[in-house]
């Protein structure tokens, strides 16, 4: 029996169902070599050719399988081209050969799983620590109640006097000094008006 020669230098490029393998060898095209398809092999036999002697090798074992009868070679100037065909089409081989002796039936451990389908969930720190909303008052409906419960611009009396200082003062206010205006008043019911936020604020 023949010893086994080392495979010459080589490379391959694949698409989704097969691979193309070019073994570099020059000075073969026209001349017949043997490459017989195996599932997880190739051998391949060249004839000698002058300066070189004939010689044997195999590729293998391949990552992944291939259907042997679907195979074929074209022998070129500068190379041999392989064309194999994959056993399981769509299946990415990460490299030509296996690091290990490949079973036949394992030839699917190389695909990659299906990514699963996205799915929205709520961010767990916004479901637990997110606080509730406290409903925000409409200062502007209070204002305008307000201005509906005023007594018309031409009675008499202190009443309409104090109103329209007051009105001069929440016109002349920033926000804060409204807000404390409007809350001391409607929630005493008319009876005090605070301009200090910073205690009307705090609660009733």
């Amino acid at each position: 029996m023949t010893a086994l020669s080392p495979p010459p230098r080589h490379d391959f490029f694949q698409t989704p169902s097969s691979l193309t393998v070019s073994l570099y060898v020059k000075g073969y095209a026209g001349t017949p070599v043997s490459v017989c398809y195996h599932t997880h092999h190739i051998d391949v036999s060249l004839p000698a050719i002058p300066g070189s002697e004939a010689r044997e090798f195999s590729l293998g074992p391949l990552a992944g399988a291939i259907i042997p009868g679907e195979c074929s070679e074209r022998v070129l100037s500068t190379k041999i081209e392989l064309r194999l065909l994959k056993d399981q089409p769509g299946i990415t081989w990460p490299a030509l050969f296996a690091t290990s002796p490949v079973d036949p039936s394992a030839a699917r451990a190389y695909t990659s799983p299906p990514p699963a389908p996205p799915v929205s969930l709520p961010s767990p720190l916004t479901a637990r620590t997110r606080p509730e909303a406290k409903p925000k008052k409409n200062w502007d409906a209070v204002l305008s109640e307000l201005d509906d419960e005023r007594e018309p611009a031409g009675d008499a009396g202190g009443d309409a006097a104090l109103q329209k200082l007051f009105a001069g003062i929440y016109a002349n206010a920033d926000a804060d000094t409204r807000r404390a205006m409007i809350k001391s008043f409607t929630e005493s019911g008319g009876t005090a008006l605070s301009t200090d936020w910073s205690s009307v604020g705090k609660g009733e």
